[in-house]
């Protein structure tokens, strides 16, 4: 095999020429990592937004069967209160079926894991700052969903009972107040989450499901009928859950 010996350098030209080429070829070498790095990050930063779309989508999706329903709650909740006003009257009749909201789960398990990931910050900074507020309120609508479940499990109390006290009465009322405020708070939150979604372009779905929760059935359903019905609402959903 036959070996080139590099030729010795006669002037400071040919110096600065071989300079200069290995420098250039430094560049290139640089730029092309800087490159292959940058399409690496947009290719990144475009699947986090998918992702991220995609699960914002879902959780609005999964508020829609709530706004399905909105009328059913908004009645139920003036219904609770005339039984309130009324519960010291003769002839009151005790309603033998409530129900209550469902709990509309969401899940904030993909913008968790880009966070974690170091995914996010690939991001614009408000990008990032657009759908953190978006997380944080989708939060928020989770926090009075449990303040909702705890007035509705007392308002059911007067499921059946032909007699409420006046210090009964009462006392419900403060729940209803509670559960009218977290009914208001989710129903304006949704509002503002999906209008901050539908400027970032985020396309959500129709409701996806049927509610199960039995708030739109009448307040005089027996309670074996009311959860058969329920059941069977269960059952014709997918996986019967």
């Amino acid at each position: 095999m036959e070996i080139h010996k590099p030729k010795p350098i006669h002037s400071w030209r040919e110096f600065l020429s071989e300079l200069g080429v290995v420098v250039l070829g430094i560049i290139i070498a640089l730029s092309g990592e800087r490159l292959l790095e940058y399409l690496r990050d947009r290719h990144h930063a475009r699947e986090a937004r998918q992702n991220i779309h995609a699960e914002i989508a879902a959780n609005l999706a999964v508020l829609r069967n709530r706004n399905s329903i909105q009328p059913c709650i908004d009645r139920r909740l003036d219904e609770i209160a005339s039984l309130l006003n009324a519960g010291g009257e003769p002839g009151y009749a005790a309603p033998s079926w409530l129900g209550h909201p469902e709990i509309w789960e969401m899940v904030h398990a993909k913008w968790q894991v880009l966070s974690q990931a170091g995914r996010a910050p690939l991001l614009a900074a408000d990008e990032q700052a657009a759908y953190g507020f978006i997380y944080a309120l989708l939060q928020d609508i989770l926090d009075d969903e449990g303040r909702e479940q705890l007035a509705w499990g007392h308002l059911r109390a007067l499921e059946g009972l032909a007699h409420p006290s006046a210090g009964l009465r009462d006392s419900l009322r403060l729940e209803l107040q509670d559960a009218r405020t977290a009914n208001a708070d989710i129903t304006g939150l949704d509002r503002i989450v999906e209008r901050r979604a539908v400027q970032m372009g985020i396309v959500v779905g129709a409701a996806d499901r049927r509610s199960v929760t039995g708030i739109c059935f009448a307040t005089n359903t027996p309670q074996a009928e009311g959860l058969q019905r329920l059941k069977e609402v269960t059952d014709m959903r997918p996986g019967g859950s």
